[in-house]
């Protein structure tokens, strides 16, 4: 099976800067106003999901038709 591989970059990329960004931004920044519940933190993490999950789907749906075509 061929890997679409700019497609793969793409995702580690992103994942990478989406989880600096909640790490080393939002963390702090929730934690030192001090009243984030679990759910705000939790919240906060569906948007990145859904960006990953789109960027997943686009990668999926190239190599399903790379390797169509083999």
């Amino acid at each position: 099976m061929k890997k679409h591989k700019g497609l793969t970059v793409t995702f580690w990329i992103v994942a990478a800067i989406l989880g600096i960004h909640y790490f080393f931004i939002f963390l702090p920044f929730a934690i030192k106003h001090g009243n984030t519940s679990f759910a705000d933190i939790l919240g906060s993490l569906i948007v990145p999901t859904i960006i990953l999950v789109i960027i997943w789907q686009i990668k999926r749906s190239a190599e399903k038709k790379l390797n169509k075509k083999d």
